[in-house]
């Protein structure tokens, strides 16, 4: 009788993104470890994450030989991390609204007013995209990591964050696979 091994994802996935072609992280970086120069630690997600990969296909067929597939290819292929990050910032905030930053500090005063702009660009930026998490076996006796890339990616689908007051809010981010 064959067994069953099943892995338990443990922890929440911490989400990274780096500018497009920059090289993922070597595997005998630790989990939870620093990320190589040029990856940017965004934070973990606030509640659980959906990974979805769909694709269409394609059956090759011979001239010679009718009905006999040779082959299937796969074609418009989509794959898609949904996630709330658990950290409010504006970092966090730019990426999910693919808006960028306007700081200044007003005359006299010590503190300074980071302003959201958002909309003006039709184009979508680039990134390379990282999730790592931590896992165990079913039988509680090895502990792993895991990690997935999404080598080019925008962040795409709209925003949508609620503020409640017995809730913290988090920064919903959809990427999408190029």
């Amino acid at each position: 009788m064959a067994t069953t091994l099943k892995n338990y994802l443990l922890s929440n996935l911490t989400a990274y993104y780096a500018p497009y072609a920059t090289t993922r992280p070597a595997a005998m970086v630790a989990y939870g470890a620093a990320w190589p120069v040029g990856w940017t630690k965004l934070g973990t997600n606030k509640e659980g994450s959906t990974l979805s990969y769909s694709y269409d296909e394609y059956e090759l067929k011979t001239q010679e030989s009718k009905g006999a597939t040779i082959g299937v290819k796969r074609f418009n292929e989509q794959a898609m991390i949904k996630a709330v990050l658990a950290e409010f910032t504006h970092t966090n905030l730019i990426l999910a609204l693919n808006g960028k930053s306007v700081s200044s500090v007003a005359p006299g005063a010590s503190n300074g007013l980071e302003v959201l702009a958002v909309g003006g660009s039709a184009c979508l930026p680039t990134y390379a995209w990282g999730f790592e998490g931590e896992g165990i076996d079913d039988e509680c006796q090895e502990s792993f990591f895991t990690r997935i890339f999404f080598h080019k990616a925008v962040v795409s689908t709209g925003f949508e964050s609620e503020f409640k007051f017995d809730d913290y809010a988090g920064v919903p981010l959809s990427i999408k696979a190029l």
